[in-house]
């Protein structure tokens, strides 16, 4: 096994992950709802939420963020693979930026749990 496929893998992986946020998005958003261990921890079962309307409006952009930062970087990532040389700097900048977003959702995720259980 070379280095391709194993940095294929871990593509792969965070493309998958980004598309499984979306999907977390996706239900926030459009119908109103969010499951245990998708975006908040299991210690924090979503029906003892106090304020359903306002942890979404709350936790929205940085979900999003995360989920296209996930698929971005993931695809960036494949491209590069197996497809053909990407600016250093745009793969670079795509990790890096997908690193603050992760972050940034979640610092604010705890912060939720306090605000909203």
């Amino acid at each position: 096994m070379d280095m391709t496929s194993i940095n294929g893998i871990m593509d792969l992986i965070v493309l998958a992950a980004g598309l499984y946020i979306l999907y977390g998005y996706y239900l926030l958003v459009a119908k109103k709802e969010f499951k245990d261990g998708l975006l908040v921890s299991e210690r924090f079962p979503a029906k003892t939420c106090k304020d359903k309307e306002g942890y979404a409006a709350y936790i929205g952009l940085p979900t999003l963020l995360l989920g296209l930062g996930g698929v971005l970087s993931g695809a960036i990532g494949l491209y590069q693979d197996y497809v053909g040389p990407v600016n250093r700097w745009l793969y670079l900048t795509g990790y890096v930026v997908f690193a603050a977003v992760l972050v940034w959702f979640i610092v604010r995720t705890k912060k939720a749990q306090g605000r909203f259980w």
